[in-house]
């Protein structure tokens, strides 16, 4: 399988001998969002984010991974939507670190439907 990462940041995956490395390919899918404001404490405004439809998914093609982001995986799962191409990196408690930043996961999650 080929993956195609469609996110704009490099995903470093640790692979046997070092790290392999999916550039961005410049499609980017996205779930809409907009805030409702619905409270204010202490004089700061408390929004709730509601979570719109999903634009910019490429269609599935055999033989190609998408690796999106967690918030496009979940959006994919909430349509309903039946692809066994989405892949999300596993940014838990054991992905490799620098100053609390992620730099690497160890593993994709797989995030389809099948």
């Amino acid at each position: 399988m080929q993956f195609q990462n469609c996110t704009p940041h490099t995903i470093f995956v640790t692979v046997p001998g070092g790290l392999r490395a999916f550039e961005p390919s410049g499609i980017l899918p996205r779930v809409a969002v907009t805030a409702t404001v619905c409270a204010s404490i202490d004089d700061v405004a408390i929004s709730m984010p509601v979570y719109g439809a999903l634009e910019n998914l490429p269609p599935e093609r055999p033989g190609v991974g998408l690796i999106v982001s967690a918030m496009v995986a979940d959006a994919v799962a909430r349509e309903g939507l039946d692809r066994g191409d989405i892949y999300s990196p596993d940014t838990g408690a054991d992905a490799i670190r620098e100053a609390g930043q992620v730099k690497a996961v160890r593993r994709l999650l797989y995030r389809g439907g099948r």
